[in-house]
């Protein structure tokens, strides 16, 4: 289903190919990876009324200027203020955010995903998560992305050694969540 890509970072795992099984493995997250994956979430929500609103106010302010009298000149400066308040807040949240989130992530994780839910432990904290934590995953060329309401979680595809891993878990994947395929994506 899936080549196995040359050069992938040992990453020490356990699967099994038993659905009654739980999947485990363990991994340290790389800071390109959680970038790409910012980025592709980012990109995933951006809709085109985050643009057609500061364009119309620009839009509006510009024909303000050029037909307007100068009676109505304060509209026109309040519309490109607004208008450019608006592209700035996005710009925050499409390139600033992400990169905010950048952070070195020391710690080693291990995840252990089964159909009972998903066990999450580091050195510092151990978590169970209900399937129900997710809405939906999106497969990326490299790494899934499980959604939640509020935030998502990035599982790379390098952590699986071969196919019937990467296979075993897109199954449980497919068996619990709206599994959607985004190429190009988070490459």
């Amino acid at each position: 289903m899936f080549a196995r890509m040359p050069g992938r970072a040992p990453a020490a795992v356990m699967f099994s190919l038993c659905m009654s099984v739980p999947i485990t493995f363990t991994f340290r997250y790389r800071p390109d990876e959680m970038r790409s994956a910012s980025n592709a979430v980012a990109r995933a929500h951006l809709r085109l009324a985050h643009l057609a609103a500061p364009a119309t106010l620009l839009f509006a302010a510009l024909c303000e200027f050029y037909f307007g009298g100068s009676k109505y000149v304060w509209v026109a400066v309040l519309s490109a203020v607004i208008a450019i308040a608006l592209l700035v807040r996005l710009a925050f949240w499409l390139l600033i955010v992400p990169g905010l989130k950048m952070r070195d992530w020391p710690d080693q994780y291990q995840w252990t995903f089964s159909e009972d839910g998903i066990v999450v432990s580091s050195a510092s904290f151990e978590t169970r998560l209900a399937w129900s934590y997710y809405t939906k995953a999106a497969r990326l060329p490299r790494f899934y992305l499980l959604h939640g309401s509020r935030a998502y979680t990035i599982i790379p595809r390098r952590v699986f050694a071969s196919d019937a891993e990467t296979a075993a878990f897109e199954t449980l994947l497919a068996s619990k969540l709206p599994v959607e395929e985004r190429a190009g994506a988070g490459s």
